[in-house]
């Protein structure tokens, strides 16, 4: 398991890898959630491993 932050702040709050393959998720402890929570997901697709569509927590 990983944190991934940027230089520009944009960070992946767990980033597991399992099988070959990137598992993005993100925590947060929101009334309303959106696909906003998961924009930082496609920083992995820069990566040579691939990664799956990941998953958020509210």
């Amino acid at each position: 398991m990983y944190y991934y932050r940027d230089k520009n702040a944009k960070e992946i709050n767990v980033v597991s890898e399992h099988d070959g393959v990137l598992n993005p998720i993100e925590i947060k402890k929101i009334s309303n959630s959106g696909t906003e929570l998961i924009k930082a997901f496609g920083l992995l697709d820069k990566s040579s491993t691939p990664r799956s569509k990941g998953q958020f927590f509210v």
